[in-house]
């Protein structure tokens, strides 16, 4: 590892802790085991504790157990599924992951206020829980569950860095004889890294839409919970953050049709063909989708936002 980035070290880590992994053998495969069946007995432990609050009244404010337990469902399918989905990313485009100068995100100020919020949200819900369930168990469910995220927030950020800088200097290099095959290369690590951020954008948008849904009416309902708020804010700064650097990405992959004009222009005849295929693939590809249930672009944000105000005043209103 000597010589190598910074990020190069944080992935290093990554791969021997078993957060994500460059090849699937059986160590893999049993780290990734290990860490699912950790997150689901932990996971149902919060909500046998959660029910059990719930059922014998061991708190005053029901409702805000409710909004509680609507997240705590949810963290064994967060938690559990982040593991083989991040290693499903890897094995998409693992470019990245080899590349000795490998470079941090971009938005990292946005970056860094999602990676603070988060520890905040989970440190103020761990506190609130621990008069209730384990410490121990909800401190390290809690832990978990922020550094799956953040670690999901970063690795998506850093492959969609890594391949859009790959984009913007092979257009800025001048017309040779290679640059109809790096562009070749660079189309189809696109379509492996919307093919392997599909799974991952499913689980995160789908999941955190729920819980802002919960908690931001439990947020009306109790304006003055601070745990409830944390939570509201860190999810809109990940949702924010992974759907911008995604429009952005997409947006700087669009640039690769001009360069494959120019190419064509400037190219012999028997290359014609395959420039004139490769035009037409990028403009036909679409933007990041969550396994074509939905398009994660600005768009999509403008829709979440007016969903939870749809909802937030139908359930003002019962």
């Amino acid at each position: 590892m000597k010589g190598k980035s910074g990020m190069c070290w944080f992935i290093f880590i990554l791969v021997k802790f078993g957060f994500i992994h460059k090849k699937f053998h059986y160590l893999s495969k049993l780290k990734i085991a290990l860490w699912m069946t950790i997150s689901f007995i932990f996971g149902g432990y919060l909500i046998y504790a959660d029910m059990k609050a719930i059922i014998w009244g061991a708190t005053n404010d029901i409702s805000y157990m409710y909004s509680v337990l609507s997240t705590d469902i949810l963290l064994p399918l967060q938690t559990c599924l982040s593991f083989p989905l991040l290693g499903y990313l890897t094995f998409a485009d693992n470019e990245f992951m080899i590349d000795s100068e490998l470079k941090p995100p971009r938005r990292l100020i946005h970056l860094f206020f999602f990676i603070v919020s988060s520890v905040i949200a989970h440190s103020f819900m761990a506190n609130v829980l621990s008069q209730i369930v384990n410490t121990i168990c909800i401190c390290f469910m809690m832990a978990l569950c922020s550094i799956t995220e953040i670690i999901s927030v970063v690795l998506i950020g850093t492959s969609l860095t890594h391949l859009q800088l790959n984009i913007i200097k092979m257009n800025e290099v001048e017309i040779n004889p290679h640059k109809g095959e790096e562009c070749q290369k660079l189309i189809y690590r696109f379509k492996n890294q919307k093919r392997g951020l599909g799974p991952n954008l499913l689980l995160i948008f789908s999941t955190r839409m729920i819980v802002l849904l919960s908690f931001t009416y439990f947020s009306l309902q109790h304006i003055s919970s601070i745990p409830l708020l944390s939570f509201v804010v860190s999810i809109g700064l990940q949702m924010s953050y992974i759907t911008f650097t995604l429009d952005d990405c997409y947006n700087t992959f669009k640039d690769i049709k001009k360069t494959l004009r120019e190419i064509l222009n400037k190219s012999e005849n028997q290359n014609q063909e395959l420039l004139n295929s490769l035009i037409i693939d990028v403009e036909d590809e679409t933007p990041f989708s969550a396994l074509d249930f939905f398009i994660v672009d600005t768009s999509l944000l403008t829709s979440v936002l007016s969903t939870l105000v749809t909802y937030s005043i139908i359930l003002q209103q019962l």
